[in-house]
């Protein structure tokens, strides 16, 4: 998200819908986290010996449809709250842009290259786009859901809970870190482009003087040269945004094997927790509301990588 002067006055001007789509999103990801736990009493019903209680089973699968049905109708209307919204702001700060740019004197046009500018309306602002809409999606969601998602873990094993719960601390202490790096690389990357797009442009505008003296080869050179330096740091900036995403499948995947391990002893020795045994519909449900988890984790890892490549343009 970004805030400052010139951008505060859009959360104020379109906040009903952001708060009508936040609401909405809110709202889904209370109840989502309420499919696991039901497909954990359908193994517990099915792991029982004797008769099974298939009025119970078509209960739970019911349920389930309806609270699918339920999350794909918001979905529905979040994406057009948040993500319309986040188009129309783009709309109107590319036309505010414009209309200064229209305004401004000849000696800005002296010392700013065209190139430079066109990377503004473009790039850093569809940067500044996507901090409106997929950013406030990745934090609220990856708040909201990752709260109730651990509620709902704590509720089935709190032992096997603040285990996870501190690995997690500590692989979103690394990201953190990582999305500061991630913040100063996009902006030496747009830097680069700007200067890229600013040759290209100036090159295009004195073809003809390139062609009478003969300049091709040596405007060539130059073109390689800084396309070189873009990728350069294009790809230094994609290193670290991987390095993270790897970093964080890894460690969800050690986790998971964690949990499956520490989740099959209670399992075998029969170890109560919280006053009772843990059954294999709880360690289904826990597994999968882990997994539930991951989709948070990763939010927040593409809200930090998004928020920086926002800030950093709000500032350009």
């Amino acid at each position: 998200m970004i805030f400052g002067r010139y951008f505060f006055k859009y959360y104020i001007k379109y906040g009903i819908f952001f708060l009508i789509g936040i609401g909405i999103l809110i709202f889904i990801d209370y109840i989502q986290v309420d499919i696991p736990v039901l497909i954990g009493h359908i193994v517990d019903i099915l792991n029982q010996a004797g008769p099974r209680d298939t009025a119970s089973i078509n209960n739970f699968l019911w349920e389930i449809v309806r609270i699918a049905s339920v999350i794909a109708i918001g979905r529905c209307l979040w994406r057009f709250c948040i993500f319309s919204t986040s188009r129309q702001i783009e709309y109107e700060i590319r036309n505010v842009m414009f209309a200064h740019a229209c305004c401004l004197d000849s000696e800005f046009y002296h010392n700013n290259k065209v190139g430079g500018l066109m990377t503004y309306f473009i790039n850093d602002l569809a940067a500044v786009r996507e901090s409106f809409g997929p950013g406030i999606l990745t934090l609220i969601d990856g708040i909201f859901l990752s709260t109730f998602t651990v509620i709902k873990m704590f509720s089935l094993n709190s032992t096997l809970s603040y285990v996870v719960l501190a690995l997690l601390v500590g692989l979103l202490t690394v990201v953190i870190l990582q999305s500061l790096i991630m913040k100063r690389k996009f902006k030496l990357r747009q830097d680069s482009f700007e200067k890229l797009s600013d040759f290209v442009n100036e090159s295009f505008s004195g073809i003809q003087v390139i062609k009478a003296y003969l300049k091709e080869t040596s405007e060539l050179a130059f073109f390689n040269q800084k396309s070189q330096d873009f990728r350069d740091k294009h790809l230094s900036f994609v290193r670290v945004a991987v390095r993270v995403e790897i970093f964080v499948s890894i460690i969800t995947n050690v986790i998971a094997l964690v949990i499956l391990a520490l989740g099959s002893f209670f399992i075998i020795q029969m170890i109560a927790v919280g006053g009772r045994v843990f059954s294999g519909g709880e360690l289904t449900a826990y597994i999968t509301l882990f997994f539930e988890l991951l989709w948070p984790l990763t939010a927040i890892t593409r809200f930090l990588n998004i928020n920086s490549q926002g800030q950093a343009s709000a500032k350009r």
